[in-house]
């Protein structure tokens, strides 16, 4: 259900504080007694840097020694210029007063001027606030036209920059909102120009919110995110400060970033708590609340349903202490979407109705058509298909009056299950294709991949897409048409991975076309200082006051680093120009993946409903699997039997596969093309079982790959296949058995929980040496020529990045990996820890992105690198994603800790058939199988942790040569033999990646 997350007049805050400083040009000054001189430069010092606080504390002491009647002037007019900086209008007009007759009886002229233009423009600039409180607009921009002038005249920027300000505001009044944009541009040009970081966000949050009006999400963003960077300073204004964590908390919730969003309100929260009288003080909370509701409503956690209805409550109490009813429209509001989420639907209906009688006596349009189609829910549920329908109706009509496709689509797409609900299908299919345009249309106005991703997986609105697919399904399930299949094919493609395929395309720009170089070289510094502060990480002496400092800096510079990366993208017009692949259409794919020996199974998982697609040479067949809640503990079922050695009981997997597979299976096929859903992406399909046999894994019969989506695998098979690709060559760069230094000399069982804390939300590893990943290393190399191998102490970070990595066929890492699930951006390969300033070792998923590859795969010999955070409808964003956006065809990853001496002996065994000629899939299929008839490591804990996504269907090598069965079998027995003496080894523990 829709809630509010904008407040009165407007989605932000404007901001009215006075501010004023003085230009460069200054009346001259007598000289005066070093003491004073000293107290000056030190103000004067303070105030270039920002600091007007302690710029004022040296000139109230400097006023305190001035003798003269100069050095008493000197400083009333600089405590004026620094109050002007405060915004503190009074206490700077008294001072200009002071400083005015102290000049006259000094007989300065200079100075007896430039206090009263100061007065004047002080006095001409509340005449005209006046007027425009009292609705006299063309009166007030006139009076500030006069101001204006007279700043120019004086050269006094600070009050230039308060006018424009002011005289903009007014043009948002007379909806004049590219005139408001112009004012605001120019005072924030100014603002930056004389490093006032008080005017500096004030303007960024107006600029915000320009573009907020005009629908530009990608730039209210950026300039939301530059004023909260800014207010990372606790010595500027509460209030200032709490207007930017406040606005980029808003903005966060409506492209459901609601983590962040949490984040920055109770930034905000912190800085209004005291002040519970200030109406904003109930709408943080309420937003707070808001932020806990989505998350709680998409992650199933009652506790953070919990905690909105906490904060709902206190915002409603605050709310009502202060009679502000816009704001306890929104509250009721929101009250009654919760209640309803929790089905306690009278409850529901008791505030939603409250909500509505009081916006529609304040006529409150912009939040009506949210609350009728909240209310129009609750109908339906009770069975009033009639009333229901009203209000579907009323909101609909209220938001296309109101121009609010933001609350559009969801009365679309309610509106269209009521149809369902009541059998009229054809105009159910109609209101879902509407919401589903608004969704693509609000979509594709942002820029950023994780935004879109974040925004199409939230909300709700992926169940646009869900219910047409499965109305297309349902309601011809005896007589389904193959176009009515054709279209909920089209459907699932589009609701999967667009993220991912968008960033395939996006990532030939930035090949392309480079980027304003200041803003690369401020991303190379960026990415340097985070570097620095991860070497300081690490070591094992900091004290928890020194690691938490540090933690909080990593955590800024990622701020500052998503900033500037969203300022080169808007930047570059390249990417306005950018057209994004198109989506793959069921007849192009059955023609370009579909032949007599390959599959291809789809799933969309749903909560009420689950559909699995099946592809092959005879058409689409389309089956129904379990909803999401079942299918859910199916899989985490069995994937706790395949992971424990001790268990031997895998029917799960037989059941999994009468499921899932089964029903779409023909005879002849030999491969299969997995393109996963929900849980399903966390599912090893190798270890499903064929039949009731032990151990007929599916592995056995078919080789297996994996792909986001179908339409995302035809863009990476023609990145591939490109015609203007420069083949590599060179065959392999592998990197292993990095060094680890002290810590895996002296500090072996200090894990990474200890050293980063919170920062890693999957990792808790340990340093240990990973002295097998040596032995994959060398083996690899044996049997691939045109290698490069990097080494302990040379396998750094550095050299990684320095290398020519597109000239090479294959990148191979063996190390340790660390994965954050819920900033995957921090996920990386762990390589020497040298304390090399400029390179801390850890080669992060957000330096991958920058990487130039050409590889036709990547091999990540580490623990966990097939996790991330999942995101709906996009799948898991991790590691592999990065190297993909980097250039590579496939990747090798793996769904669980590893063991180090296992790993070596797979990697070998797979590099074996890969340079036979095998595909990337039948290479893996070859050692998998192998792995099973050893025996030895047999249990699927050991060979199914390996999954290849990507192209699988690729032969990196050419066989000139046909292998002798005896080094085969020589091969073979070597792996069996030293697997067995491995696993019966006395060991104080095992050591994993």
């Amino acid at each position: 259900m829709k809630n509010f997350t904008n407040f009165p007049c407007s989605l932000f805050i404007i901001f009215l504080i006075p501010l004023f400083l003085f230009s460069q040009t200054r009346p001259t000054l007598n000289k005066t007694p070093s003491s004073f001189i000293q107290l000056l430069n030190e103000s004067q010092k303070f105030q270039i840097e920002g600091l007007y606080e302690q710029a004022l504390e040296s000139l109230n002491r400097s006023l305190k020694l001035a003798r003269t009647l100069d050095n008493k002037k000197t400083a009333t007019l600089k405590l004026a210029d620094v109050y002007a900086n405060l915004g503190k209008l009074s206490e700077a007009q008294e001072y200009y007063i002071q400083c005015l007759e102290l000049a006259r009886l000094s007989g300065d002229e200079q100075t007896t001027n430039f206090c009263q233009k100061s007065l004047e423009i002080i006095n001409t600039y509340n005449t005209a606030k006046k007027l425009k409180q009292i609705g006299q607009y063309e009166k007030a921009l006139e009076e500030f036209k006069i101001t204006l002038i007279v700043c120019d005249e004086i050269k006094n920027d600070i009050l230039k920059i308060k006018s424009l300000r002011q005289q903009g505001l007014i043009y948002l009044d007379l909806n004049k909102v590219q005139q408001y944009f112009e004012c605001i541009l120019k005072a924030n040009k100014i603002a930056n120009s004389i490093n006032n970081p008080i005017e500096e966000i004030i303007t960024l949050n107006n600029l915000g919110h320009y573009y907020s009006l005009i629908d530009n999400l990608n730039l209210a963003i950026e300039n939301f995110n530059n004023a909260v960077l800014l207010s990372a300073r606790t010595d500027l204004p509460s209030d200032v400060r709490f207007d930017a964590y406040y606005n980029a908390g808003v903005v966060n919730i409506n492209i459901g970033n609601y983590d962040k969003a949490i984040e920055y309100f109770k930034e905000a929260l912190g800085l209004i708590e005291r002040d519970k009288s200030n109406p904003y003080y109930s709408a943080t909370l309420s937003n707070l609340a808001t932020s806990y509701k989505k998350i709680g409503i998409d992650k199933g956690n009652k506790d953070d349903l919990d905690k909105a209805f906490d904060y709902f409550n206190q915002a409603l109490s605050a709310a009502e202490a202060t009679g502000n009813q816009q704001f306890q429209v929104a509250i009721f509001n929101n009250i009654g979407s919760l209640k309803a989420h929790l089905d306690e639907n009278l409850d529901s209906l008791y505030y939603l109705n409250k909500a509505r009688a009081l916006a529609e006596q304040l006529k409150l349009n912009s939040y009506l058509a949210s609350i009728y189609t909240n209310i129009g829910i609750i109908y339906a549920r009770l069975g009033d298909y009639q009333n229901s329908s009203l209000y579907y109706d009323k909101a609909i009509n209220l938001a296309l009056s109101e121009n609010e496709n933001r609350t559009l689509w969801e009365s679309y797409l309610e509106k269209g299950n009521l149809l369902r609900k009541q059998g009229k299908i054809s105009e159910s299919r109609f209101y879902y294709l509407n919401s589903i345009n608004i969704i693509e249309s609000l979509r594709s106005k942002l820029s950023m991949e994780e935004d879109k991703a974040s925004f199409l997986g939230t909300d709700k609105r992926l169940d646009a897409y869900h219910n047409l697919i499965d109305l297309l399904i349902a309601t011809n399930n005896n007589h389904l048409s193959q176009a009515s299949l054709n279209e909920a094919f089209g459907f699932i493609e589009r609701a999967k991975a667009r993220s991912f395929l968008d960033s395939i395309e996006s990532s030939k720009i930035s090949e392309q076309a480079p980027a304003d170089i200041k803003l690369i070289n401020q991303e190379k510094e960026i990415m340097s200082d985070m570097s620095k502060l991860y070497t300081k990480l690490i070591r094992p002496e900091l004290s928890e006051e020194e690691r938490n400092n540090i933690l909080k800096e990593v955590k800024n510079l990622e701020d500052k680093l998503d900033n500037v990366r969203r300022q080169i993208r808007s930047q570059n017009p390249n990417y306005a120009k950018l057209t994004y692949p198109e989506i793959i259409t069921y007849d192009q794919a059955n023609r370009e993946f579909v032949d007599s020996k390959t599959a291809v199974f789809t799933f969309i998982v749903g909560k009420d409903s689950a559909y699995a697609f099946a592809l092959t040479k005879k058409g689409l067949k389309v089956y129904s699997i379990p909803a999401q809640s079942e299918l859910r503990k199916k899989v985490i079922n069995h994937r706790k039997a395949i992971s424990d050695t001790d268990n031997h009981d895998f029917q799960s997997g037989q059941e999994l596969y009468r499921l899932l597979l089964e029903p779409g299976m023909i005879e002849g096929i030999k491969n299969l093309i997995i393109i996963p859903d929900d849980i399903l992406n966390l599912l090893p399909f190798e270890t499903l079982l064929v039949t009731h046999q032990p151990v007929d894994w599916l592995i056995r019969h078919y080789t297996v790959y994996y792909a986001p989506s179908l339409s995302s695998l035809r863009e990476l098979a023609r990145h591939q296949n490109r015609k203007n690709r420069s083949k590599p060559k060179q065959n392999l760069f592998a990197v292993g058995d990095p060094y680890y230094g002290e810590l895996e000399e002296k500090y072996p069982e200090l894990s990474t929980k200890a050293i980063f804390q919170d920062l890693y939300t999957l990792a808790d590893l340990k340093f240990y040496r990973l002295k097998y990943s040596h032995e994959e290393i060398k083996r690899i190399s044996n049997l691939i020529p045109k290698a490069t191998i990097l080494e302990r102490e040379k396998a750094t970070e550095d050299l990684v990045k320095s290398a020519n990595l597109s000239d090479y066929k294959i990148i191979h890492f063996a190390a340790h990996g660390l994965i954050d699930d819920q900033k995957p951006a921090r996920s990386a390969i762990v390589l020497t820890l040298d304390n090399d300033p400029a390179e801390d070792g850890f080669l992060q998923m957000r330096e991958i992105l920058n990487l130039k590859l050409n590889a036709d795969l990547v091999v990540l010999s580490a623990c966990q690198t097939g996790l991330g955070q999942f995101i709906r409808g996009e799948g898991i964003k991790g590691l592999s994603r990065a190297f993909f956006f980097a250039g590579a065809s496939s990747v090798l990853m793996s769904l669980w800790t590893i063991n180090d001496q296992v790993s070596s002996q797979f990697m070998e065994r797979f590099y074996f058939h890969l340079k036979s000629g095998k595909t990337t899939a039948e290479a893996l299929r070859k050692v998998k199988l192998e792995m099973i008839d050893s025996g030895v490591v047999s249990h699927p804990y050991y060979w199914a942790t390996f999954i290849l996504s990507g192209d699988g269907s690729s032969r990196v090598f050419r066989s000139s040569y046909h292998t002798p069965l005896l080094a085969i079998a020589s091969t073979l027995i070597g792996l069996i033999v030293s697997s067995f003496f491995y696993l019966r080894r006395k060991s104080n523990h095992r050591i994993h990646r």
